[in-house]
């Protein structure tokens, strides 16, 4: 029986999500995801403020519902490992008499775990704009902006199911007949009726399936409700206009501002998740948030046009100034280019610098529970190196004896963290053939290396660190806690900036617009991503390749990374009507281990643990009506059918939930839906 799995991966992360429970989905022999629903609210407006000014304002309401249902608990007597629960010698139950210290079962009397969301987003942005008058001299017929930004996602998750440990230990502990009832109760003091524990009822966790009592299983599980939020503020102010002209036509021109953004979130998980009582994935409280200052300026410079292979020739320059209050200061600048030898045919590239800032989360985030699947070195060490440096690391005899194949892992934020920090090249060509009016064709490669990066550093590193590598790592030693007997208890995994990535590919577009005389008009778009390369470095230098794999050979980091995704669509348009037809493909890509989910060996070199992964290639349709310049403004209706053949994602045996993954795959199945939208 599998225990229940939650890899905690690096994505690019967006640092106005942060809710925990969407990442820390315990997986277990079966899994279904079923969504809810979703309600959704719009509007926006301007009005003039005289000649030169206009102020106008955005606001959106979003409510989401979804849930997941997993298999019942697997309930073991080492869940909470710094804790483990024995089946007393004592309990009614008990036909040895002796204390039972391993033990496992899962809880079907308990029927399926139910996770299920409710959110709520709220977004608003008001502000003015307008233009500088003759007033202004010089600046005349510059833009001016400046608005107030908020956005603020709350909700909560509500989880079923899952077994209170304490509770579960007293249910198994010393139990006896109470005479006055003739009815089993729990004892904290073996055959002492005053020790009774109200409200506590004897389980009998060892003659199969049926044996739980009804209200056995309701004194020890619980229903837990656990509360998020995340918000954003930001105030922003910025200009924008000509400047002067070199040898083209266009003048120069330049752009700068600044702006003031705060960021918050909270989560608060259920009283027993947050005293780590509970045998799911438990996790602290999380509260926090930081500010950044910013400046910014960008400038365009057309050099020289319309001269024999010389179109048009343009330079860019970008720089940002960022004060963050976590971490200090940090500039950042882009430089790029624009060349057109002839009016069908642009070149282009840049060159920049970029950083993320660790989120909410990463930085103030409680410490949460993963069971990633790893084994101990020291049990049946491979060799007599390794055994030494078990038993100078907790293990008395060398060999644990631990067979396990998941371990409890303990996530931590970090208040020291500092930003990830990034170089990235670009350059591409696009073509605008005139023979070919409506068609543009774009290729764009890139290449990004991004360092100190903040990422998790995986029990398998700090277990191989710590006790198989050909230089020891003893700080990652201190990470593993065992017991007594030398078996884990824990291994801590902080995050750190510690890890390099770099990745090159290319990006591809196509647009053809088909005008047909008594038929309307069809556009045709693709739009693809290959990817040629796909790397980790370690903080030890070990390099990982992660192209075309699922989750980088087991590191705490990846996902899926295919050769080759695509978008692809047809829309017609003929008067008020519209229809279209698209498909979204992502390729196939190799998982590691095989269809049990065994690796056995490292996947990038032992194809016998391998397994390709499916590609995917959901289709929707859609029909709208328009109906323009009544009376009332412009209305417009539109009807469509999201994965019309009710495409599965495919099967992705070491993903954290759901069998599957989220982050990559749509999740809904074929849905129908309707929008109307009126505009005065």
């Amino acid at each position: 029986m599998r225990r229940k799995q939650a890899r905690s991966r690096h994505l690019a992360q967006q640092k106005r999500i942060f809710f925990p429970w969407l990442g820390l989905v315990p997986r277990t022999i079966d899994q279904r995801l079923t969504v809810g629903g979703s309600v959704t609210v719009f509007s926006t407006g301007d009005a003039n403020l005289g000649s030169e000014a206009r102020a106008f304002f955005e606001a959106s309401y979003v409510n989401r519902t979804s849930a997941q249902t997993l298999a019942p608990m697997p309930i073991v007597s080492t869940t909470i490992p710094t804790n483990p629960v024995s089946i007393s010698g004592d309990s009614l139950f008990n036909p040895i008499g002796r204390n039972i210290g391993t033990w496992r079962r899962r809880s079907v009397e308990f029927g399926n775990r139910l996770f299920s969301q409710d959110l709520d987003t709220f977004r608003a942005v008001v502000g003015l704009d307008g233009s500088l008058g003759e007033w202004a001299g010089p600046a005349t017929g510059w833009t001016w902006g400046l608005d107030y930004n908020h956005g603020r996602t709350s909700g909560t998750n509500r989880q079923t199911g899952q077994v209170s440990m304490s509770r579960l230990a007293n249910a198994v502990g010393p139990s006896m007949i109470d005479p006055s009832t003739n009815q089993p109760v729990c004892v904290r003091q073996a055959g002492v009726l005053a020790s009774k524990i109200g409200g506590c009822v004897p389980m009998d966790l060892l003659h199969g399936v049926g044996t739980l009592s009804p209200a056995a299983a309701n004194y020890v599980a619980f229903d837990g409700n656990d509360f998020g939020h995340n918000q954003q503020d930001i105030w922003t102010l910025n200009f924008s206009g000509d400047l002067f002209r070199l040898g083209a036509d266009r003048p120069a021109g330049l752009a700068f501002g600044g702006d003031y953004r705060r960021e918050s979130a909270s989560f608060l998980p259920n009283p027993i998740t947050a005293t780590l009582d509970s045998s799911g994935n438990n996790q602290l409280p999380t509260s926090g948030g930081y500010k950044v200052w910013e400046a910014y300026g960008e400038v365009s410079l057309p050099i020289v046009n319309n001269m024999p292979l010389v179109e048009d020739f343009e330079l860019q320059g970008a720089v940002r100034f960022n004060h963050v209050n976590t971490f200090g200061d940090k500039t950042t600048y882009k430089l790029g280019m624009r060349y057109s030898p002839i009016r069908d045919v642009v070149f282009r590239g840049t060159y920049g610098t970029a950083y993320r800032a660790p989120n909410v989360g990463e930085l103030f985030g409680g410490a949460a529970d993963d069971y990633p699947a790893v084994k101990d070195p020291c049990n049946n060490p491979a060799s007599a190196t390794i055994r030494d440096r078990c038993i100078q690391h907790g293990v008395s005899t060398g060999n644990s004896g631990d067979p396990s194949t998941q371990f409890l892992s303990k996530h931590q934020a970090n208040p020291n963290l500092g930003p990830e920090t990034a170089k990235i090249w670009t350059a591409g060509i696009v073509l605008q053939p005139h023979q070919v009016r409506g068609l543009s064709l774009t290729v764009d490669y890139y290449n990004i290396s991004v360092d100190n990066a903040i990422t998790l550093r995986g029990a398998s590193f700090i277990l191989n660190q710590c006790y198989t590598a050909v230089v020891q790592n003893p700080a990652m030693c201190d990470l593993v806690l065992r017991n007594d007997v030398g078996g884990i208890i824990q291994i801590n995994d902080e995050r750190a900036n510690v890890g390099a990535y770099h990745t090159v590919g290319f990006d591809f577009a196509a647009r053809y617009d088909m005008p047909v005389e008594g038929y309307g008009r069809f556009n045709f778009i693709v739009d693809a991503n290959l990817l040629r390369s796909f790397r980790i470095t370690d903080e030890v230098g070990v390099v990982t390749n992660c192209y075309d794999n699922y989750d980088c050979n087991g590191l705490p980091v990846g996902g899926a990374n295919p050769k080759l995704k695509m978008n692809a669509g047809v829309f017609w348009s003929f008067g008020g009507f519209g229809a279209g037809v698209s498909a979204r493909y992502i390729g196939s890509y190799t998982e590691c281990g095989d269809k049990n989910g065994d690796a056995g060996g490292t996947c990038s070199l032992d194809s016998q643990h391998q397994r390709r992964i499916s590609y995917y290639l959901p289709v929707d349709l859609f029909a709208s009506y328009t109906l323009r310049n009544w009376t009332a403004g412009t209305t417009q209706l539109v009807v469509g059918l999201q994965n019309v053949a009710n495409t599965d994602p495919p099967f992705v045996n070491n993903a954290f939930a759901a069998n599957s993954d989220p982050s990559t795959y749509d999740y809904l199945g074929r849905f129908f839906y309707t929008r109307l939208t009126h505009n005065f």
